[in-house]
């Protein structure tokens, strides 16, 4: 009986360290690197945790968009034109935002502006963020 008990302890001891290092397999190691944003909005200030899975912006004291607009996320690929994203966002009272882009892989820039709610397929502002991933 005690061999049974130390052989099932041993083999579900087993069962869970590998599951672990499964999970780590299967999660990988995601490096997360910031990018700091530059902003036009003094107040302003944001930054964009960039991972393989995409990145997240990060954004604080940003005032509300104008009647009628949003923030809208641009991606810009090497030598092309802003290409737009499906990140639509308004600030949160305390002008806060989190906003998730999808991807950025082989991106050289990542721009918020504002444009008409619903957003654009071009920009029709100028940026008032901006980040360079290269």
């Amino acid at each position: 009986m005690r061999n049974k008990l130390a052989t099932l302890t041993a083999v579900l001891a087993t069962g869970v360290l590998a599951g672990l290092g499964m999970g780590a397999l299967v999660l990988g190691d995601d490096e997360t690197r910031t990018v700091e944003m530059e902003s036009t909005i003094n107040q302003a200030s944001a930054e964009l945790e960039v991972s393989d899975d995409g990145a997240i912006l990060v954004a604080h004291h940003l005032p509300p968009p104008p009647d009628g607009r949003s923030y809208m996320v641009w991606t810009v690929p090497p030598g092309a034109a802003p290409e737009p994203t499906s990140a639509l966002f308004t600030p949160r009272s305390d002008g806060s935002v989190t906003a998730a882009i999808p991807d950025v892989d082989g991106v050289d820039a990542v721009l918020v502006n504002t444009e008409p709610s619903g957003g654009s397929d071009a920009p029709t502002s100028e940026p008032i963020l901006t980040a360079t991933l290269t």
